[in-house]
């Protein structure tokens, strides 16, 4: 009896050495977790912060980090035109990005002065952006704002007279019935290539309107 009790301890034993064996290669060869890829987000974000503290390569690094993590966010195409434009500078670059940016339902960005009184003696300085469906100013002391759908829009041109020394253009827009304003803009270079680049824009978005959402 002890014999075969001895023989069945013996045997349950060297089952259990084989279970541990088998457990312990199976820890051994079991792959660790995947490590999380880098966050889009994050990655933009960090590209503000390096374009912020003027380091236009790192910053375009990362912008083009995550613009191929993720190639349907406009944001990342936006942020790559605007310093191509204005930190390299590359225009015919910046132009490319920012059309990718349109096309995405996204925006272009152009620094500009906002002309107070027909003079640009006056001015306040902000963003401009374009989009498929309109046209916005923005103010950096946010004390001014102009706005325009697409469809009220009579004129985005070049200026004649009014500020031509500084490469101005001007959007005229329907206020009311048979009335419109102007609004006159002086692009951050002062340079006519960039006044150019902005109706480019503007027409080249007129092409590729998104339908109204139906939300």
């Amino acid at each position: 009896m002890y014999e075969n009790d001895t023989q069945s301890n013996a045997t349950a034993t060297n089952n259990n050495a084989s279970s541990w064996k088998q457990d312990a290669e199976s820890s051994v060869n079991t792959p660790p977790p995947p490590t999380p890829g880098p966050d889009y987000d994050d990655i933009f974000d960090q590209g503000v912060a390096a374009l912020r503290s003027e380091q236009a390569d790192l910053a375009l690094t990362h912008f083009t980090t995550a613009a191929s993590l993720n190639p349907s966010d406009p944001r990342a195409f936006s942020m790559l035109g605007m310093t191509c434009l204005y930190w390299k500078p590359d225009l015919a670059m910046a132009e490319r990005h920012m059309r990718r940016a349109i096309e995405l339902g996204g925006s272009a960005a152009l620094r500009v002065a906002h002309d107070h009184d027909g003079f640009f003696t006056s001015v306040c300085f902000g963003s401009l952006f374009i989009t498929s469906q309109d046209v916005t100013f923005r103010a950096d002391d946010g004390q001014h704002t102009f706005a325009a759908t697409r469809d009220s829009i009579r004129e985005f041109k070049l200026n004649a007279f009014v500020g031509s020394e500084y490469g101005a253009f001007h959007i005229k827009v329907r206020t009311g019935q048979n009335q419109t304003k102007n609004f006159n803009f002086a692009p951050r270079t002062q340079q006519r290539s960039e006044s150019e680049l902005a109706i480019r824009l503007y027409n080249a978005a007129g092409l590729t309107r998104l339908p109204p959402s139906r939300d």
